[in-house]
């Protein structure tokens, strides 16, 4: 079964990386299986999670999934959705690897490299 919650305060003031407004309007869903084996997705102000996170703010998965937040914000649904796919299958005609094509898509370097300084900062890392 699916749990949705909000954002806490706590975690809407430590998670930096997307704006505070916006981070109040995010539904973290937790949900049993997500394709791929990946353990987070995020579709627009929702972010499910394969795993539980905390809520005290410590979770540098969830920090990255609002970086994407962030950038389904600001390049609204087509624009992000046209650029990540694109940007997927430019990836898949260099590489010929999934995995590879995932991992070279602009939007996932900058959510990790947003991720990662996010941690750091917060002596996570």
């Amino acid at each position: 079964m699916s749990r949705v919650r909000r954002l806490t305060k706590e975690e809407v003031d430590i998670y930096d990386v997307v704006d505070p407004k916006l981070a109040a309007r995010v539904r973290v869903v937790d949900i049993p299986f997500i394709p791929g084996g990946y353990s987070g997705i995020t579709l627009g102000p929702f972010v499910c999670l394969a795993d539980p996170q905390p809520t005290t703010g410590t979770s540098t998965l969830l920090a990255h999934e609002l970086v994407h937040v962030q950038q389904w914000h600001d390049q609204g649904l087509a624009g992000f959705s046209w650029s990540y796919l694109r940007s997927f299958v430019v990836g898949m005609r260099n590489h010929r690897s999934w995995r590879k094509a995932y991992w070279d898509i602009p939007h996932e370097i900058e959510a990790r490299a947003n991720a990662e300084h996010w941690a750091i900062r917060q002596n996570r890392a």
